[in-house]
């Protein structure tokens, strides 16, 4: 979990909040909005990320289009089905 915080850039406290968080059976609800917010920050730049790649994408051939943006299908089917229970 923390090679993926690393990943996302978060910062040393951001980590430390999204662990404390993780152990915490009763959950303080400050930082449970924080912790909303800044996953929906991250969706938003995400979705925008998403958006400039399919964009670029229009411009490769059929099959190197597919070969690369299958190279995400697995994360991307994690994702949704995260996304889909986040939605409630």
């Amino acid at each position: 979990m923390i090679e993926q915080c690393q990943q996302m850039h978060m910062t040393l406290s951001e980590i430390k909040h999204r662990l404390t968080l993780k152990n915490v059976n009763n959950i303080d609800y400050r930082s449970f909005e924080k912790q909303v917010q800044h996953i929906k920050n991250e969706m938003d730049h995400l979705n925008e990320e998403i958006k400039d790649v399919l964009q670029a994408a229009e411009a490769l051939e059929d099959e190197d289009k597919k070969r690369i943006l299958h190279k995400i299908s697995p994360q991307a089917a994690a994702l949704l089905q995260s996304l889909i229970m986040f939605s409630g």
